[in-house]
């Protein structure tokens, strides 16, 4: 019995991954940030738009990064339970395209299929400058788990759960007709993702899912930031 108690316990805490776990698991995974075609060009006007300076000043990490943020454990003879709380934030190195270049092609992209004013190179009649001024994420994962030992019989198990992904993109769109100012406005774009749930201890699709929700998460915001800056253009 105390071999199988031993046997069980090491089961049991070599589920646990932990901030180092977590972070090399989701370092392993890659994705590509993805464009979304829904926008559609409402009817159009007369006249030009161009797309000036497009600039993204927040860096994402160089790499995914996991830090705990809380936990709490349940040490007990007979009765043990846990749980670890960690926030993770998505990096450069998971994304298979660049996320700069990304922004200003997708944007560029909107403005073609849903601007009021069909998009040319060089100068137009409005001139659309932007500058994104925020990239937040907030992924927060939590792991926990249970140990229980009664006389003949051992049980334990462990869960995940990862989520939601919420991300957030700020910045300030200036749209200028004929050496005016007309709009100046700051421009927000969000998404938030489903909650992933999974029971036992082999994580590694688990995890790979949830790199695949934070990009599908970016992805999307960029998507309603562009919306906003499109609509700033559509009231002139």
């Amino acid at each position: 019995m105390r071999t199988a108690l031993l046997v069980a316990m090491a089961s049991f805490l070599g589920g646990c991954l932990g901030t180092e776990g977590f972070e090399q698991r989701l370092r392993a995974q890659t994705g590509e940030l993805m464009y979304l075609r829904e926008m559609r060009a409402p009817e159009r006007r007369p006249g030009t738009v161009s797309l000036g300076t497009f600039s993204v000043e927040p860096e994402l990490p160089p790499a995914t990064t996991v830090r705990k943020t809380g936990g709490w454990v349940v040490p007990l003879l007979l009765v043990n339970a846990w749980q670890g709380e960690y926030r993770s934030s998505l990096g450069a190195a998971q994304l298979a395209n660049d996320y700069r270049a990304f922004m200003k092609e997708s944007l560029e992209e909107d403005l073609r299929r849903a601007a009021r004013y069909r998009l040319v190179d060089g100068s137009g009649d409005l001139r659309v400058d932007v500058n994104v001024t925020k990239i937040e994420m907030s992924a927060p994962i939590a792991e926990g788990g249970h140990f229980v030992f009664l006389l003949l019989a051992v049980g334990w198990g462990n869960w995940i759960r990862a989520g939601p992904v919420d991300v957030t993109i700020e910045g300030e769109t200036i749209v200028t007709r004929a050496g005016q100012e007309p709009v100046r406005s700051t421009v927000v774009g969000r998404s938030r993702s489903r909650i992933l749930y999974r029971k036992g201890t082999n994580a590694d699709t688990y995890v790979a899912d949830f790199t695949t929700a934070m990009i599908e998460s970016l992805s999307l915001a960029v998507k309603g930031f562009n919306g906003a800056v499109v609509e700033e253009v559509n009231r002139l």
